[in-house]
């Protein structure tokens, strides 16, 4: 393929070249072996892409060719064997460049946490509307690999989620911004202990971007404190932090409907309780 600029693009082209020869009958059964792998290749580019590496990018012909570099020496120099064939020629070339592929997924693989979490704290940090879209239509069209996610169904409830997040700020920062402003409930209003403000202070530093799950571990961590009545004070904790906080923190079933593992979440529980007790004893 002579190092092509654009190796997307180009497998693409050699993709559509090989359909049009089978519209027209001059499709060899040879090409079939060359068919699949360009298939995989493009399915590669695609895993590729979802761990951080862009499929077409100025960049991404750098980092294929140098990677081919690292790994030239595993490559058989003495390919006498092949006949010197147009066809066995492009074969070569294309399992090189999946082998190639394979390294370069890899390496980003691990240098990437592919978490929940961590792809709903890039959602939630987005409000570029064309851009989620975008991801979420990809999901959509299963662009993305499915298997490098533990719950994508929950990944597209999250971006649909952000969208309408936007679409409602978008309204409101519409409307006249009234003189006589209704006074906001505040987080401060509902915890039990005088040293309110600080503590409130302190959570939006420490716990900045805290939602779901978290926002429950947090709530669990002020009522075994007693910051907190025990019961009865989940919705109001929700609808305090949506107002006082400036970030989304998800929605209440997100947070309400999360149940507590004692194996998974008692390190974190604790850490909260340590910081949250800092405070309160600090003068």
């Amino acid at each position: 393929m002579n190092n092509p600029k654009d190796w997307y693009n180009t497998v693409k082209h050699i993709k559509t070249e090989l359909e049009e020869r089978k519209k027209n009958g001059k499709f060899h059964p040879l090409n079939i072996k060359i068919g699949e792998q360009v298939d995989e290749i493009l399915q590669l580019f695609n895993e590729c892409e979802f761990v951080g590496f862009p499929k077409e990018n100025p960049e991404t012909s750098i980092i294929i060719l140098n990677t081919m570099e690292a790994v030239q020496k595993s490559v058989p120099n003495d390919l006498d064997f092949m006949p010197d064939h147009p066809f066995f020629n492009l074969y070569i070339d294309l399992c090189f460049l999946r082998k190639v592929l394979d390294i370069i997924k890899y390496e980003y693989e691990i240098n990437l946490c592919v978490t929940i979490e961590h792809l709903e704290n890039l959602i939630y940090k987005n409000e570029d509307y064309q851009n989620l879209m975008e991801v979420s239509r990809k999901i959509g069209r299963k662009v993305i690999n499915k298997q490098y996610h533990p719950n994508f169904s929950l990944l597209k409830e999250h971006i649909d989620e952000q969208l309408k997040y936007i679409d409602r700020k978008k309204s409101l920062n519409s409307f006249p911004k009234l003189e006589n402003k209704i006074k906001a409930n505040k987080l401060a209003d509902i915890i039990t202990h005088p040293n309110t403000i600080n503590i409130v202070k302190s959570i939006k530093i420490q716990y900045k971007n805290i939602k779901g799950k978290r926002l429950k571990l947090l709530l669990l961590a002020m009522q075994e404190l007693n910051l907190l009545p025990k019961e009865g004070i989940a919705k109001k904790f929700h609808e305090y932090c949506k107002t006082e906080f400036d970030w989304n923190i998800a929605s209440y079933p997100a947070m309400n409907d999360y149940g507590y593992n004692n194996i998974t979440d008692e390190k974190e529980l604790t850490e909260m309780k340590v910081f949250l007790s800092d405070i309160i004893n600090s003068k």
